[in-house]
């Protein structure tokens, strides 16, 4: 059995799954473009703190050159997802000529257990092939017995 740690970050109704690049809501997947995502788990994993734009752009467009205007409209969008108000924010701070805050609260674990959940369902399934083909393995022989000691007696 293979155990991968699955790095969750949970804000209010929000779960965001760093290592599947997933956002749900409620359990529920929430669609969200990639630089979106990028942009919401750099802000996540450093919640309480102000991030710098240099460093958001830096890190979200590495091999490109864009403006400012690039990431507000980003952070437009992640605020739309998360249902989210720039005058009266809940979750993303807007630090004006500086960056971008996240103010909600965010649990954080590494959780092997989905993943342990997973391989042991997979683990039941093989081992329950395992034994139907045992089984038919065993009936096939107990089948063919009778008829080849017929056949052997006859002749």
């Amino acid at each position: 059995m293979s155990f991968e740690s699955r790095q969750l970050y949970r804000f209010k109704e929000f779960s965001l799954d760093v290592v599947e690049a997933a956002l749900s809501r409620n359990g529920e997947q929430i669609s969200i473009t990639p630089k979106a995502f990028q942009l919401l788990r750099i802000l996540v994993e450093n919640h309480g703190v102000t991030v710098k734009k240099d460093r958001l752009i830096s890190e979200i467009w590495a091999d490109s050159f864009v403006e400012e205007g690039n990431l507000a409209f980003t952070a437009r969008m992640v605020r739309k997802v998360l249902g989210d108000d720039a005058k009266h924010p809940i979750f993303i701070e807007t630090i004006p000529r500086k960056g971008y805050r996240f103010i909600a609260n965010v649990s954080e674990n590494a959780e092997d257990s989905v993943v342990d959940q997973t391989a042991s369902a997979h683990e039941r399934r093989s081992l329950s092939r395992a034994i139907k083909l045992w089984a038919v393995g065993v009936l096939f022989i107990a089948t063919l017995a009778p008829a080849g000691w017929f056949l052997s007696n006859r002749f």
